[in-house]
C-alpha cells in the first residue's frame, strides 16, 4: 500500500471510497507542487 494512500487512512477516509480517493490524489498534488 503506498504511503499516500496510508496518509489518507489515518485522517479518517476510506481508501476503497473512490470520491475520497479523488480527494486524496489531489492534497497529494498539491503537496507535490508545494514542496
Amino acid at each position: 500500500m503506498p504511503l499516500n494512500f496510508t496518509r489518507v487512512t489515518t485522517s479518517g477516509c476510506m481508501t476503497t471510497d473512490s470520491s475520497c480517493l479523488k480527494m486524496a490524489d489531489s492534497v497529494i498534488f498539491v503537496n507535490k507542487v508545494s514542496r
